[in-house]
């Protein structure tokens, strides 16, 4: 099953909204047969960044035995806005760790996804150097799942995803998740 982020064109100052549609019933049974046959992941994550051509802000990120994602700078800093930006990257990257979680556990306990959607908002603030950091990421993930599930325990999976996430622990601004929860009727 394919997961594919979607992150629009940055703008300095202003939220970055990302999502991460899964059809995730098939996403949830193979999360459930893979806990039982999961190997260790490895310790690192290597990850080789390659320039585009000179003067150009153009970068590919090569993982080894995976598709290249091509990057690009943010288009106020002569950049693609056809390409994802590290901001778009790290926005998708907090949304994408916080779903596989809430998806396994959502898994664990009887919980079943029928859709699941994050419009995640990442909000950078502009120092007068013109560098500038991350203050805060809002995970607002919609969640779609049968009648027969808890919404309640549906709900509360979400900070337990939260906590257990590797990459919302390894920042240093607020990470917040916002859910809605519907329960889907009969058809």
């Amino acid at each position: 099953m394919d997961l594919v982020p979607r992150v629009s064109s940055v703008r300095r100052d202003a939220p970055l909204v990302g999502a991460a549609p899964v059809a995730a019933l098939g996403l949830v049974a193979a999360l459930a047969a893979c806990d039982r046959a999961a190997p260790p992941a490895p310790p690192l994550a290597k990850v080789l960044v390659v320039p585009g051509k000179p003067m150009e802000s153009l970068l590919y990120i090569k993982v080894a035995g995976k598709p290249d994602i091509a990057g690009s700078s943010d288009p106020c800093f002569r950049g693609d806005a056809a390409r994802h930006s590290p901001e778009d990257l790290l926005v998708s990257s907090l949304s994408t760790c916080h779903m596989l979680w809430y998806l396994h556990l959502c898994a664990v306990n009887g919980i079943c996804v029928v859709e699941y959607q994050d419009d995640a908002e990442g909000t950078l603030q502009e120092a007068k150097d013109g560098s500038g950091a991350f203050v805060n990421v809002l995970l607002k993930p919609t969640v779609t799942i049968t009648e027969s599930s808890s919404q309640t325990r549906a709900q509360e999976l979400h900070v337990d995803a939260h906590r257990f996430c590797f990459i919302a622990k390894s920042v240093n601004f607020p990470v917040e998740c916002a859910a809605t929860i519907i329960a889907m009727g009969p058809k």
